[in-house]
């Protein structure tokens, strides 16, 4: 990859046409804007090609070339075969007589000629605060520099550029994007923009974190939040996109993390794609409904513990959790004990608990813990038939039968995604989760390990974890969750794979040190087509009237 430490400038063409405006008609020979840089070394990054496209209505990528790599990594992934690239980015100078402006130039690559989308334009050029005009567009990077890009991955398509400037009306850009969501069925929209700019390193972290979980849930009512030079093409999305369009991050960087230059300037690049049909697949913390919390669900009943949660977890495609302990008939003993007493530890869940899982969208449970024999074989079995009973799948290494499910399987719209356990608790376990390991990798698209393991109450994961976790990485694992401690712990990248080494509580009645009354939960959003997975983090916290609530 070629590394620019600044915006490339592109070469005026002479002699340019100012566009009248009249009503625009295709001709052979039309008058052209030049890609800058006219180079082919920026765009040979070739990416792995994916399992199959993914038919996207709307991508967001840099228009800055140190991020080329990103750009190729996202626009590879979508479909080849649009009919036209609506491509909008920010008017940096803001310069022109039009507050939103257009071309109905061609623009020549060195992949060749790409030619405007005469239709497309004409039916935007006479709205409100828009007009083509050409003067300008060979000035802006946020258009030369990604044609060549839509070139090489969408050769057969037009394009319609449009360049905001920072004065541009909500109402207006609205408007433009209505009236082409309407008019192309077969379009993309490529937003140009750049995130965080002239910040440290660790603020534009901070900054993308809010402005990907911003794109994520799609809350256009706080496109201000969003740290970018574009926020006018956060309008132009909630114009164009439909309702169930979902957002994948593909990727994100900063100018400092590709050229290991000026830490404390950087510019932030967050890349991606919107699709309708994305899984969602949930994970949470611990699950313990006895103690007290068995005391508020039979005060106010087991719906009340999730109540302010049930809208997000419908939402999501599976929601996995860790079952500490069985659900069965008997008795509580763990009701009313002190913290020291034995029976304080000895859990068994009422059999409404089920229920209310599936009402909660809850559809597979670990039970590869320390605490899912408390009560038994009998327990166990219980357990089994009350899951059944309401269709809740479950797996896990409980150290018993080798003919019990300690790992599975689950097809969602295609994709088979797979969940093994590793029980640290258990004799062999270990040898359990590397062959389950192996035999479902065979049988699914991702697999997700989800462990039972370290020390309770450790804010951080120790190095022993650590390389037993990227052993797991090394043979085959997508992705690990963890479970055990009823603390947060530490997340990391390891061969581009993610760890999440605690989710920590998710219900439970641990209220006495801020740390066991913090939970987290963490989604992974899959890609159907190319099987690529984003990860988003969503942290609850344990109230001490029993109710797990969201704290973002």
């Amino acid at each position: 990859m070629i590394l620019l430490s600044i915006a490339v400038i592109p070469v005026l063409l002479t002699n340019l046409k100012k566009a009248e405006p009249t009503r625009i008609e295709h001709v052979e020979e039309m008058p052209s804007h030049f890609a800058c840089p006219y180079q082919s070394a920026f765009y040979n990054s070739d990416p792995n090609a994916p399992l199959s496209y993914t038919h996207s209505p709307a991508a967001i990528v840099s228009h800055h070339l140190l991020a080329g790599d990103l750009i190729n990594s996202t626009l590879s992934k979508l479909d080849p075969g649009y009919d036209t690239v609506i491509l909008v980015g920010p008017n940096h100078r803001n310069i022109g007589k039009y507050p939103i402006q257009t071309s109905a130039y061609a623009w020549k690559t060195v992949f060749g000629t790409i030619e405007p989308d005469p239709e497309l334009i004409n039916k935007i050029k006479d709205l409100n605060n828009i007009g083509v005009l050409e003067d300008y567009f060979n000035l802006e990077h946020s258009v030369c520099g990604l044609v060549t890009f839509v070139k090489k991955y969408f050769p057969q398509a037009k394009i319609v550029p449009i360049i905001l400037r920072s004065d541009a009306r909500q109402e207006d850009v609205l408007a433009i994007a209505n009236k082409l969501s309407g008019s192309c069925s077969n379009c993309l929209v490529i937003a140009s923009t750049d995130f965080s700019h002239e910040v440290p390193d660790a603020q534009a972290t901070k900054n993308d974190q809010l402005s990907m979980e911003i794109l994520r849930e799609r809350d256009f009512d706080n496109i201000s939040e969003i740290t970018s030079d574009c926020n006018q093409c956060f309008w132009f999305l909630s114009g164009f996109l439909h309702e169930n369009d979902k957002f994948f991050v593909d990727d994100s960087s900063n100018s400092f993390k590709l050229s290991g230059e000026h830490k404390e300037s950087v510019t932030s690049y967050i890349t991606g794609y919107y699709s309708p049909d994305l899984i969602s697949v949930l994970f949470t913390g611990d699950l313990m409904f006895d103690r007290y919390i068995r005391q508020v669900a039979d005060d106010h009943g087991y719906d009340f513990i999730l109540e302010n949660m049930r809208d997000f977890l419908t939402s999501k495609d599976l929601v996995v959790t860790n079952l500490e302990g069985p659900i069965t008939d008997f008795d509580s003993i763990s009701v009313g004990t002190k913290f020291d007493e034995k029976n304080n530890y000895l859990f068994t869940f009422d059999s409404r608990v089920a229920e209310m899982l599936r009402a909660n969208n809850i559809g597979l449970v670990s039970i590869g813990n320390n605490h899912i024999l408390n009560f038994g074989q009998d327990g166990l079995d219980q357990t089994f038939r009350y899951l059944e009973k309401y269709g809740i799948e479950y797996f896990g290494n409980t150290g018993l039968s080798s003919e019990l499910p300690t790992s599975a399987v689950i097809n969602i719209r295609g994709v088979k995604i797979g969940f093994v356990n590793y029980n640290q608790f258990v004799e062999n376990g270990l040898e359990s989760a590397l062959e389950n390991l192996s035999a479902i990798k065979k049988k699914a698209d991702l697999v997700f390990l989800y462990t039972h393991w370290g020390n309770e109450y450790a804010p951080v994961a120790n190095t022993e974890m650590e390389k037993l976790a990227h052993y797991f990485i090394e043979n085959g694992a997508d992705a690990i969750i963890g479970s055990h401690p009823h603390v947060v712990q530490q997340q990391e990248e390891y061969a581009g794979k993610y760890i999440f080494y605690s989710l920590g509580n998710f219900v439970a009645d641990q209220y006495l040190y801020d740390l066991t009354k913090n939970g987290l939960m963490v989604e992974a959003v899959i890609d159907p087509h190319t099987h690529g997975v984003d990860y988003a983090a969503w942290p609850v916290v344990l109230k001490e009237n029993g109710q797990t609530v969201p704290s973002f």
